[in-house]
């Protein structure tokens, strides 16, 4: 009979758990970096200021970042 072939740590390494958890956590740590890396400003957008600004519900700060701001000039509906 053949012997079955010796796998390789690696190989072994994706049935462990605790390696799994670990990798998640490269993986975000390394995420968060790349994320801060790219955008400088986006750490205020999590800053505590802006949070209590949030819950106070003044400042700049209380509209949400997703929203789209009011642009002046005419109203109404443009017909094509």
């Amino acid at each position: 009979m053949a012997r079955p072939a010796q796998r390789t740590f690696v190989e072994r390494l994706s049935e462990m758990p605790l390696a799994k958890v670990a990798a998640y956590y490269v993986i975000l740590v390394a995420g968060s970096v790349l994320t801060a890396r790219l955008f400088p400003g986006f750490g205020a957008f999590f800053s505590s200021d802006r949070m209590h600004d949030l819950v106070r519900g003044g400042g700049d700060f209380s509209r949400s970042p997703f929203t789209i701001p009011e642009v002046p000039g005419p109203t109404g509906t443009l017909e094509i």
